[in-house]
């Protein structure tokens, strides 16, 4: 349904074809991935889980069995020399010694 508006809205737009199915194909595949996230219990999944969190990211961090703050905007966590910081932390602790 979506392809075929989208389709016919692009047609009336002038826009090309092409890209009316690149938006529908992108949005598609989202909506998947959101209908097959739902079927899965976050609590579950993540009840062994460690997670870098900002203070953004509350509530949804609730579900890691570790919580570990990062000092950094939400929209930067992944760049933020911080996490790096924290994660090479973690995983050097985690590394065997010998």
């Amino acid at each position: 349904l979506f392809t075929d508006i989208a389709g016919a809205a692009f047609a009336r737009a002038g826009l090309p074809a092409g890209l009316a199915d690149e938006l529908s194909g992108a949005y598609e595949a989202f909506v998947a991935y959101i209908a097959a996230a739902a079927a899965f219990d976050p609590a579950v999944s993540w009840a062994g889980a460690t997670a870098l969190a900002t203070p953004a990211a509350d509530p949804h961090a609730r579900y890691a069995r570790r919580l570990i703050p990062v000092d950094a905007a939400h929209d930067d966590i992944l760049r933020s020399p911080l996490t790096a910081d924290v994660l090479t932390g973690l995983l050097a602790r985690s590394r065997p010694q010998g």
